[in-house]
């Protein structure tokens, strides 16, 4: 054998760093083949493979995870409105306790208290209390939506015991008017009322009315007052616990300064300029009485003065009460020379209930 050449030598030395494939080249000669792929080539494509594996199987995972992440803020946004309107139905009966246990004659605005949490949802809260025989039910609705105003509505209801005080069970308005739509109430320009005027409708005012009170539009009244039978309207009770009975003007009689009334209910304020109503059926389907001529106020048997009449009350001219005027109708003043003027015993403060429970 002849001993290695240098050629050979550099042929060894190559075969340190590439793969030598021994056999028989064209024309029978020994040869040297280079592969395409270097030595580490397979464990870097199942690298390779891995890697892709790896990916696929990371982006089904960020999938999954944004799917999961978008329905838990759905269930999250859910979840917060109604915990946001459970919340504003809470704290409207919590203020609404506050408030009853400072002043149990109060009574909550009948609109809805609305506002914005910042976060592109609308709030509102409602709050009505009722009478319950010797307790008070607070009901509180809070709602929360979005953009578009809709959302869960929650009720939350208290029923509360609280003792009547005497502030609560008196009249404390020269006028309760109980007819449920349209005008409850019309005042005439040159007459007077000092004290409350409420209505469960509407009240119009003529230009030049006297008016020391306020006016109270399709207000709750007060406990016991929301759903209102003639009865209820007939006793009251004073400061020390006495119970009163309210005068029937039915009772007094024509020839007293008691006319029969109008009839049609019509009439009763037809100059009313420019107010869109002429009074046109007001009194209609009802009983009416009409007074004039007469002086009212309290007797030791109705120390408030209250009057009461199941229908319309028409005061046509020179009427002066002291005292209540409650009618389950309108009350309509059609004249002059009228003065109005609650009874309020000394302390006495607020607004009432002569309902009673």
């Amino acid at each position: 054998m002849r001993p290695a050449t240098k050629k050979h030598g550099s042929g060894a030395a190559m075969r340190a760093t590439v793969v030598v494939r021994k056999g028989k080249a064209k024309g029978g000669r020994a040869g040297i083949g280079l592969m395409h792929m270097p030595a580490v080539g397979p464990i870097r494509g199942l690298a390779m493979l891995m890697v892709l594996a790896m990916l696929a199987v990371a982006v089904s995972v960020s999938f999954a995870m944004i799917r999961s992440a978008l329905v838990e803020e759905l269930l999250t946004s859910r979840r917060s409105s109604d915990f946001e309107a459970r919340q504003a139905a809470d704290t409207g009966a919590s203020l609404a306790l506050k408030r009853l246990a400072a002043d149990p004659g109060w009574i909550p605005d009948p609109n809805p208290l609305t506002g914005s949490l910042g976060n592109d949802r609308s709030f509102s809260v409602e709050v009505q209390i009722s009478d319950e025989g010797r307790g008070r039910q607070i009901r509180s609705v809070g709602q929360v939506g979005g953009e578009g105003g809709e959302g869960k509505a929650v009720e939350r209801t208290l029923l509360v015991a609280l003792t009547k005080q005497p502030t609560d069970v008196q009249p404390q308005a020269a006028i309760m008017a109980f007819r449920g739509s349209g005008v409850g109430v019309r005042l005439r320009a040159n007459m007077r009322v000092d004290g409350d005027v409420w209505a469960r409708s509407t009240v119009k005012i003529q230009q030049g009315v006297q008016l020391d009170g306020q006016v109270r539009e399709r207000a709750q009244f007060g406990l016991g007052w929301s759903e209102v039978k003639p009865h209820k309207l007939t006793r009251y009770w004073t400061p020390g616990g006495d119970e009163y009975h309210s005068y029937d003007l039915a009772a007094i009689g024509p020839g007293n300064g008691v006319g029969d009334g109008y009839g049609s209910g019509n009439g009763a304020d037809d100059d009313f300029e420019g107010d869109g109503d002429d009074g046109e059926g007001d009194g209609e389907g009802q009983s009416t009485i009409t007074l004039r001529n007469i002086v009212l106020g309290p007797g030791s048997d109705n120390p408030r003065g209250v009057y009461f009449f199941d229908g319309t009350i028409v005061l046509e001219n020179n009427v002066l009460l002291e005292g209540t005027l409650v009618a389950t109708g309108n009350i309509i003043i059609s004249g002059s020379d009228i003065h109005l003027a609650v009874v309020v015993p000394a302390g006495g403060s607020g607004t009432g209930d002569p309902a009673g429970s």
